[in-house]
């Protein structure tokens, strides 16, 4: 009995223990479950323990480390840097230098030094219209000029004189003048000379020169210097029907010719026009040539040379046997006819046969006047001067005359003849 109740006593006690925990209200989180490795059978019978003499030692192992393992470090991406480009130092634009005139002056000078790559800047205030000139002297000569104004560029380095350069303003307002060293890394001394004037030749001469030949002479040069807005006349008597000519050299250029005689205006001033003038005079008479400045402030020197003659009365200065080879049809021959001039070629030839004139010069006032045992066939200044051809009429002696048409200087030429029967 007593060994039952000590087998119930402890069932009752855990009943009463399992009722009270089932009163209280735990929330027991469940433990992990842990996967059993089933166990080994486990050998009942004692384990012989060897002895100490007869365990046969084990080696000994050390356990080396692993070589440390590198973890790769991720490196952030950063963005592309971007290159700044080097950018030039700006060079400075250079500073135009104001030129002033003085109280009642047109021109101005003005000194400087340009170097290697460098510009002077000058600017000038003027109206449109008016004239300005501008002149450079470096005596290293590797300068230019540069010029623009309110409607662009007027005038580029390369363009025309590299130190000199004139016209006839566009426009009013501010003109800039670039001096520019051209060539060379040396600084380049130079004087500039500014020039603004008003055009307006005077109507009448500043000075009048009477011009007069030497004996027997029908030529003379002078020479002269006209200024700004002058007119220096020349005054010659001639005769109606002479021949007059008129050549300057002026190294400037901006000087024109105006010739007027007892008939009135023979040649107008026109800027640009030639030097040169020739004419037949319809009148006799003074003879007014002037030589007028047309641009710039500056003294223009110029060498004017007069020529008047009277024109050839028709009677040869050298007559010429013409002979050509035998069996030849034509011949070919050269000369010079001066100031009056005419040299005469007489060719015999037969009615019906076909003559050719052809006459070559460098110089145009020369013509070629023909004629024949009945007279005139060809005057000079009939037709081409320098070319005939025609049909004989008769049997005889055929004059071809070279004549000096206008000029006193001698004109050289080569006339080639040709004579054939049909």
């Amino acid at each position: 009995m007593m060994r039952m109740l000590q087998r119930i006593l402890p069932l009752l006690l855990l009943s009463v223990a399992v009722a009270m925990l089932s009163a209280c209200t735990f929330t027991i989180a469940p433990a992990p479950v842990a996967t059993a490795t089933p166990d080994a059978a486990v050998d009942a019978s004692p384990t012989a323990t060897p002895s100490p003499a007869a365990a046969e030692p084990s080696p000994t192992t050390t356990d080396t480390p692993p070589p440390p393992t590198s973890t790769p470090t991720s490196t952030p991406m950063l963005p592309p840097t971007l290159i700044p480009t080097a950018t030039p130092t700006p060079v400075p634009a250079p500073t135009a230098q104001r030129v002033r005139f003085a109280p009642g002056a047109t021109a101005a000078t003005v000194t400087g030094s340009v170097g290697m790559n460098e510009i002077d800047t000058y600017v000038l205030n003027a109206r449109a219209g008016q004239s300005m000139e501008v002149m450079v002297d470096a005596p290293s000569g590797n300068v230019g000029l540069a010029v623009y104004g309110p409607t662009g560029v007027l005038k580029s380095v390369g363009a025309g004189s590299a130190a000199y350069w004139q016209t006839l303003l566009p426009a009013d307002g501010d003109y800039y003048v670039d001096v520019v060293s051209t060539l060379g890394a040396f600084d380049k001394p130079y004087t500039v000379t500014f020039s603004i004037v008003t055009p307006g030749p005077a109507t009448s001469p500043s000075e009048t020169i009477r011009v007069r030949f030497d004996a027997g002479a029908t030529s003379t040069t002078l020479n002269g210097s006209v200024g700004m807005n002058e007119r220096i006349r020349y005054v010659l008597g001639a005769a109606g029907g002479q021949v007059m000519t008129v050549n300057v050299d002026a190294p400037d250029g901006n000087v024109a010719l105006e010739i007027s005689g007892p008939t009135g205006m023979l040649k107008p001033v026109n800027a640009g026009d030639p030097l040169a003038w020739q004419g037949v005079l319809p009148a006799n008479g003074d003879y007014n040539v002037d030589v007028v400045s047309v641009l710039g402030a500056f003294d223009k020197p110029y060498t004017i040379t007069f020529s008047i003659v009277t024109p050839s009365s028709g009677e040869p200065t050298q007559t010429i046997r013409v002979s050509f080879d035998p069996g030849a049809t034509s011949a070919t021959l050269s000369g010079s006819v001066g100031m009056n001039g005419r040299i005469r070629y007489l060719l015999g030839a037969g009615g019906g046969q076909l003559m050719t004139v052809m006459l070559a010069s460098a110089d145009s006032n020369v013509g070629i006047e023909v004629r024949g045992p009945n007279g005139l066939i060809k005057d000079v200044g009939m037709g081409d001067r320098a070319m005939w051809q025609g049909i004989l009429p008769v049997n005889g002696d055929y004059a071809v005359d070279v004549v000096s048409l206008l000029g006193a200087f001698d004109k050289a030429y080569t006339v080639t003849f040709t004579i054939t029967t049909p």
